[in-house]
């Protein structure tokens, strides 16, 4: 019953294995300047898992519909590529603090697969509603960080339809825990091939007092592609023990590493296209709601070189017949590797 999945984790795992062990080749850049803190080279490798099961819902059994599931492995590097390195002006990598005063850059890649359902379990499509539909990519992001900002050029490419293995996925899960399949995966969207570019910007503002910080965070993005095309603003607010930098879970630069720390946040999408949601000619899917709004709220607790960080996700309706808003867990750990000097 469990094959569907272990073939998938296997597949992460090579997938991962590969994207890191290149993000390691490239040579850093010497540190010419004198700091207190030099956090060396370090690679951080965090695992995510989002699904309705670990959200927090009024209702002893979960909905499984809408995001329903979605699976992450990613690794953050100090350093880039040289010819990214050069067409930034020959950045270094972000190794100490006295660098990211100055400005530096960083390299993420990662690997995602998500899946997406219609809320009636039915054999045939229900008109109005969203298709079946699985989407695997791996992505590149290169983050130029200073102290209190950030900018980050990503690309996402991947493929949408069954050899996602989504409908094997999720219906091998179904019967692990003895639960209904889900039916209509024969009308899923048709493979096809998927690009998205995004660019984010961050500025961080905050206050240390008597070991606890607290900090606030407003960023925005914008996506295009043929999968979703989307501008997305928003806010987040952290509080904790221990420094300002940094606070994300998969942050491999951590000069204070034990922290406590709670965060709320909201964002609001624009939203111009959704291939999940809309769907295609050939499997038409419901009507999109192009301004979806979304809280967030969650903790993390990190000792030394493990982190956890848990959130619980709320969106309002984001397609005419969706009678509610939509509510998942987002659960995140993570293991640093790095060298003090």
């Amino acid at each position: 019953m469990c094959t569907p999945p272990l073939v998938y984790f296997r597949c992460l795992v090579v997938v991962l294995v590969t994207g890191v062990s290149s993000a390691q080749a490239q040579r850093l850049a010497p540190d010419a300047t004198t700091d207190a803190v030099r956090i060396g080279k370090s690679t951080s490798v965090s695992f995510t898992f989002e699904n309705d099961l670990i959200g927090v819902h009024h209702v002893p059994r979960p909905p499984d519909y809408d995001y329903t599931s979605g699976l992450r492995l990613e690794a953050t590097h100090i350093g880039a590529p040289q010819f990214l390195r050069r067409m930034a002006g020959r950045l270094a990598g972000c190794e100490s603090s006295a660098i990211r005063r100055q400005g530096c850059l960083d390299m993420n890649v990662a690997i995602t697969h998500q899946i997406f359902t219609p809320r009636t379990n039915s054999y045939t499509p229900i008109a109005g509603e969203r298709p079946y539909a699985g989407w695997l990519f791996a992505s590149v992001d290169v983050p130029m960080i200073r102290t209190r900002h950030s900018r980050t050029l990503g690309v996402d490419v991947g493929v949408i339809g069954p050899v996602t293995r989504a409908r094997q996925i999720q219906n091998g899960w179904h019967r692990m825990f003895a639960s209904p399949p889900r039916a209509g995966w024969n009308h899923q969207l048709a493979n096809s091939p998927g690009i998205l570019v995004r660019y984010a910007e961050g500025v961080q503002a905050g206050f240390e007092g008597r070991g606890s910080a607290a900090a606030i965070d407003v960023h925005w993005s914008a996506t295009g592609g043929n999968v979703i095309n989307a501008l997305t603003g928003g806010a987040d607010v952290m509080l904790g023990t221990g420094g300002l930098v940094p606070w994300t879970s998969r942050e491999p630069r951590v000069e204070r590493p034990t922290r406590l720390y709670l965060l709320v946040g909201v964002q609001r999408d624009l939203v111009l296209r959704n291939v999940f949601i809309e769907g295609r000619a050939e499997t038409p899917g419901a009507l999109l709601h192009r301004s979806v709004g979304q809280l967030h709220l969650g903790g993390g607790l990190r000792l030394g070189a493990f982190t956890m960080e848990y959130r619980h996700i709320a969106r309002e309706r984001e397609y005419d017949s969706q009678p509610a808003a939509n509510a998942y867990g987002s659960l995140v750990f993570s293991v640093n590797r790095g060298s003090r000097r």
